[in-house]
């Protein structure tokens, strides 16, 4: 319905992808969740664009994702997109210092 009314790309199915994928994660579909995140991802770019903090958030939990299917790999390149992205909103090394404010 989502798509009928507002298009193949809005903005909030890259939500409910991920909402989705989340669920078929608790029940161990992690293919099908991979399908919802690449998914999600294209909805990402197409829409917000490569360096959205959304398409931050959603490269996070496809690397998130990936370490569970053994992919490290590919879950570090997910890690590192995200990672740009969220310093490009945060500011250089912005994550450090968070991390050694703890």
């Amino acid at each position: 319905m989502l798509e009928h009314h507002w298009g193949t790309y809005h903005p909030i199915q890259i939500n409910i992808y991920g909402m989705m994928a989340n669920l078929l994660i608790s029940a161990s579909r992690f293919n099908d969740a991979r399908y919802l995140f690449q998914s999600s991802l294209e909805c990402c770019f197409q829409v917000l664009g490569s360096n959205h903090k959304t398409t931050a958030d959603v490269h996070a939990d496809f690397g998130r994702l990936r370490v569970r299917m053994g992919d490290q790999s590919d879950a570090l390149h997910h890690f590192k997109q995200s990672y740009v992205i969220y310093e490009s909103y945060l500011g250089q090394n912005s994550l450090e210092t968070a991390k050694s404010a703890l």
